[in-house]
This record gives structure tokens, sequence and C-alpha cells, in this order.
């Protein structure tokens, strides 16, 4: 076997390098040079595991999907307040009455008159407050009759003729 001039060993497995001008023996050492492992203990069941160098500045370590899903099931993120988006009492109108609308629960007949499908979610005090209590379902004629614009509908009809 003839004698290598340059002989150097790979930095990731220690294998021998051929070429002068590398530093890996191969393709996939050179691409996982940094996966340097270490010792983590669940947070849930409390099993040792470890993990990657790249994730050790993260939060929360599980050792499996299911520990993971049983310490965030009870958490709520992003919900809320807890929301970075979360604008309070400043709201649009359009958000403010989707916001209403997930968390009321709509009745099948209108809570004025009784009679007819409600369809609309009607302010109460005309101030827009993120209160549920605040807002109630009703029928577009109830609705309308509530809000003055059938009055108003009717006015301009007849103004026009």
């Amino acid at each position: 076997m003839k004698k290598l001039k340059y002989q150097k060993n790979c930095k990731k497995c220690g294998e021998m390098v051929v070429d002068r001008n590398r530093v890996y023996c191969s393709e996939y050492c050179s691409k996982n040079r940094n996966w340097k492992k270490f010792d983590c203990v669940c947070k849930v069941c409390g099993n040792k595991f470890w993990e990657y160098q790249s994730r050790k500045g993260r939060e929360g370590f599980y050792c499996s999907r299911k520990c993971a899903w049983i310490a965030l099931r009870d958490k709520p993120v992003n919900v809320g307040e807890n929301n970075g988006m979360w604008v309070g009492d400043k709201v649009s109108y359009g958000a403010l009455h989707t916001w209403i609308r997930n968390r009321k629960t709509k009745p099948k007949l209108c809570q004025h008159c009784f009679e007819k499908p409600a369809y609309d979610l009607a302010n109460i005090s005309q101030e827009y407050k993120r209160d549920l209590n605040d807002y109630e379902w009703l029928c577009r004629s109830c609705h309308m009759k509530k809000d003055g614009r059938l009055k108003m509908l009717n006015i301009n009809r007849l103004s026009k003729k």
C-alpha cells in the first residue's frame, strides 16, 4: 500500500481525510458538524433523554409528543388577553361583532318578538363595549325598529314621492 503524503483526521468522526483542503471526510460529516447532544429530563414524566445543542436555549423539553401534549393541553396559548394582538376595547366594529358572535349562543327565535328567527346581533346601549350582556339576537325587523332605522326608511320613502 502506498503511503500518503498528507494525512489528517475528520473533525466530526475521526476518519482519515485524504484531501489537503478538506476538514471533514464526507459531505455527511460536513453538514452535521454542529450536532452536539446534551442530556435532558422530561418535565412531565421525568425520563432522561438527549437533545441537540441547537435546541438548548428553547423552553420546555419533553421526551415524546405525548408528554408535550399533556403539558400544553391545559395551558391557553395566545388566547384572549394573552395574545400580542389584543387591543381590548379599542377593537373595530366588525371584530367586536365577531368576538361577541363566537361567545354568545344564538337562539332559534328573536329575543324581542319570539316569532321570527334571529339574524342580527344588536347592541343594546349603542356604546359598543366588550360586554356579552350588552348584545342581543334580534330578527331584522325588530333590529331596525330598535335602532330607529325602520322609521327613517319610511320617512325617506314618503319624501321621495
